[in-house]
């Protein structure tokens, strides 16, 4: 009986009063975790590295430099508003509502779009049973709250979304839709060409749920301490009841994470049993090393971020190279792609402005060095464009002037220091000449 007492001990259980002269019993702690079956893709994406890449798309995206704008046709750019402009107010405080700014709005329905496929700006112009021409602000609405009831046309097509508790139903011309355009997942999908599907969920199911199995066995490992299965062998049978508080007390214990007590015939002694989980602990490689690092090299590829660039295992030398290389190829297409949709919607309401933004500039510092040089040598550029170029303010005339006169005073000052020097020299010269004689005059005497 010392021997149940101390495995009892060893659990934390309360001490329990076994019947004797009862058959002999197994109780058997399975190292099993109980997994999840309705794994939800979209929840799991924002975990782990899925949820560092999402996060790093929407910040670089929404910090990305917007500027309001008119298509200039002459030069075929497109020209920065600086003046007052509908939009360009709008886009300074764009949420009368909620205190969002627009890089946070765009941020997060970057957000949306990754995750589902689809983003809904409400640029709303309607209220109180008035209809505005222009928005009066722009509304992130929660994607998955959002319901497109498709009519006939578009004139009796409407959103419908629960917000704040609050039902509304959003005329179809006041919603610009961001969506994603792909392959449907099943034929009978009505409204293919009028939903995105998210880009990441499917591709990334299988690894998302391989990396969800390891870290919740992980979890498993280090919420029962490393406990091992066990088979407990007894002369003496703990009988239903006490089988029963026994796995009471394992729940209330362990959670979820409890172990599984079977009941059995069996003779007698305590032997711990091989589990998955000493396997894998002795095969660091596999279990740590080769197959978490897959998964998350996978998962930072699918989301096109550099997977060294977020273990920040990139020399410092090679930084900006490879910021350059993340921006052109995934946050600027990104960053264009869900802006032309909103200006696309902008156009509904005025032709002649738009949303911009500067792509990402790359400056290698050595090699313009190099170039400035070398056309200051052949006076292909003049001291201004250099200024310019180093994004210094052009001197004026005065400026110029003053700096002449300056180096003039200063070759002045130069030489006059120069004179005195040699004034100097020559003075002592003639005193060194003079004391030399005077010796040899005392010589004589």
């Amino acid at each position: 009986m010392k021997l149940i007492n101390n495995i009892k001990s060893f659990f934390g259980v309360k001490e329990l009063v076994v019947t004797p002269n009862k058959k002999n019993a197994l109780q058997w702690f399975n190292q099993s975790i109980t997994t999840n079956e309705n794994f939800d893709v979209i929840k799991q994406m924002q975990t782990g590295w899925s949820e560092i890449c999402l996060a790093k798309r929407q910040n670089l995206v929404a910090n990305q430099d917007y500027y309001v704008a008119n298509y200039d046709k002459v030069s075929s750019t497109y020209q920065e508003i600086k003046t007052e402009n509908w939009l360009k107010n709008l886009l300074d405080n764009p949420s009368v509502s909620f205190d969002f700014d627009i890089k946070q709005i765009i941020g997060l329905a970057t957000r949306y779009v990754d995750l589902t496929g689809n983003a809904y700006l409400w640029f709303r112009r309607s209220g109180n049973g008035v209809k505005l021409n222009l928005p009066v602000e722009i509304i992130l609405l929660p994607t998955r709250e959002v319901t497109l009831q498709l009519g006939t046309d578009k004139s009796n097509s409407y959103y419908e979304v629960t917000l704040n508790n609050i039902f509304l139903k959003i005329p179809y011309d006041e919603v610009c839709h961001i969506k994603t355009f792909r392959v449907p997942l099943s034929s009978d999908n009505s409204l293919y060409f009028y939903q995105g599907a998210s880009n990441f969920a499917e591709p990334l199911r299988l690894d998302l749920y391989s990396d969800y199995l390891i870290r919740e066995y992980a979890n498993t490992e280090l919420v029962r301490q490393g406990m091992p299965s066990l088979v407990y062998k007894s002369d003496n049978v703990i009988d239903g009841i006490v089988l029963e508080q026994l796995r009471l007390a394992m729940v209330s214990m362990y959670g979820k994470y409890a172990p599984k007590i079977i009941s059995a015939e069996l003779g007698n002694s305590l032997e711990p049993l091989q589990t998955t989980a000493t396997f894998l602990s002795s095969n660091t490689t596999l279990y740590k090393d080769s197959l978490s690092t897959d998964i998350a090299q996978r998962v930072c590829s699918a989301y096109g971020v550099p997977y060294k660039l977020i273990t920040n295992d990139i020399p410092f030398a090679n930084f900006n190279e490879a910021l350059k290389m993340f921006y052109t190829q995934t946050i600027d297409p990104l960053t264009a792609d869900n802006i032309g949709q909103i200006n696309q919607y902008l156009k509904t309401l005025d032709e002649t402005v738009s949303i911009q933004f500067n792509p990402f500039e790359y400056i290698n510092v050595v090699e313009s060095k190099l170039i400035i040089d070398t056309l200051l040598m052949a006076d292909a550029v003049t001291k201004d464009e250099v200024r310019e170029w180093a994004n210094y303010d052009i001197m004026t005339n005065e400026q110029t002037n003053d700096i002449e006169d300056a180096n003039t005073n200063q070759a002045d000052k130069n030489q006059a220091d120069k004179i005195v020097k040699l004034e100097d020299d020559k003075t002592k010269s003639i005193i060194d000449e003079v004391r030399y004689r005077f010796n040899k005059q005392l010589e004589k005497l």
